[in-house]
């Protein structure tokens, strides 16, 4: 799971409560219903993530949400795992459901990404663990946008697109602002 700043929000949107519990921890009971390790990912470890939830340190060389993907990816680099679910924080309305579905179109080294109107859902996506150093790259160069990251894994085979129907948008509702929220709790 990654996170961001908030500042758009005016505090960590990971530590908002929402239908009843804390946003960041909802994230991640999602990811635990369809994955066997699961992890916060950012620059320091967030107070609201308890002591048993482990935290994955963003990526020096990257920037924004690219460098906690960066992150989670180098984190599981060495163990067996073959890919990594990213889910944000600012997503929550995203599924068990989504998220399964996501993971069942992957493939050995290929993940997969939403692709809606709008552009990918880079953060509602698998990657494939083996993109770590073609992404380490782009990013070294100075690329840290993550719909041309993603557009470049797309375009070289290490994701595959995933359309959405209009009513699976809805699941990608992006939180940034306090008025976002206000429109959710409506």
């Amino acid at each position: 799971m990654v996170g961001g700043r908030s500042e758009r929000m005016g505090c960590d949107k990971a530590g908002i409560f929402w239908e009843g519990e804390v946003l960041g921890e909802r994230q991640m009971g999602v990811l635990s219903l369809c994955c066997e390790r699961v992890a916060a990912a950012a620059p320091v470890r967030p107070e609201w993530l308890s002591g048993d939830r482990e935290w994955v340190k963003d990526s020096v060389c990257g920037r924004g949400p690219a460098a906690g993907v960066l992150g989670a990816l180098d984190w599981l680099r060495t163990g067996k795992a073959s890919h990594v679910m990213v889910l944000a924080v600012d997503m929550p309305l995203a599924s068990v459901g989504l998220v399964s579905m996501i993971l069942a179109e992957r493939l050995e080294g290929r993940g997969v990404v939403p692709r809606c109107d709008e552009g990918f859902e880079p953060l509602c996506a698998c990657y494939p663990v083996g993109a770590l150093d073609y992404l380490s790259a782009w990013m070294a160069a100075g690329e840290h946008k993550m719909q041309t990251l993603v557009a470049r894994l797309v375009e070289e085979g290490w994701l595959a697109e995933m359309t959405l129907s209009p009513s699976e948008k809805l699941d990608f509702f992006n939180m940034n602002t306090p008025e976002d929220l206000a429109c959710l709790q409506g």
